[in-house]
Order: C-alpha cells, then sequence, then structure tokens
C-alpha cells in the first residue's frame, strides 16, 4: 500500500480505513469447519463492492473471551489507480 500512499492527495489525511465485523454464533458457527473461510469471502466481497481498486488486508480470527468470529479489515484510503481517498 506504501505505493499508493505515496502518490495520495496532501488532502488525504488518511492511509487507512478500519472496520470491523463481528458474527454472533447463529450467524457463523466460531468453532465450524468452514465458518473462518466463509468469513473472510463475505469481507472480500464487501470489499470489492464499497472499496473498488482499493488494496485492503483481511483478517479472520476468534476473540478470546467469547469466541466469536470477527474480521478486521484494513482498506487503503487512496485508490491504487488514481491516487484518490476514500470519501469521509
Amino acid at each position: 500500500m506504501a505505493q499508493d500512499w505515496a502518490r495520495a492527495s496532501g488532502k488525504n489525511k488518511n492511509q487507512v480505513r478500519r472496520i470491523v465485523a463481528s458474527y454472533s454464533e447463529k450467524e457463523l458457527d466460531p468453532h465450524g469447519e468452514d465458518s473462518a473461510y466463509l468469513a473472510l469471502e463475505i469481507a472480500q466481497e464487501f470489499v470489492e463492492e464499497a472499496y473498488p481498486n482499493r488494496k485492503a488486508a483481511i483478517f479472520v480470527q476468534n476473540d478470546g473471551k467469547g469466541e466469536k468470529l470477527h474480521v478486521h479489515i484494513l482498506v487503503s484510503a487512496p485508490s491504487m489507480w488514481f491516487g484518490t481517498s476514500t470519501s469521509s
């Protein structure tokens, strides 16, 4: 993402947008064999639709206490094609 950040407009004050998606046990079983992969697929589709032309890092994990499945997403604010930032 560093290459995109270097080309970003000086008006761009944030390098990434941080997003957390959390799932209840009814939505995704935190111990299910395919649940983590399904959470990843959902996150990938979300990023592709909501933030086209932007790089993203996606991390899937169970939280420590409640053992709920959740996803951390870091989306590059500047577009990799145009050097533009996401709207606020």
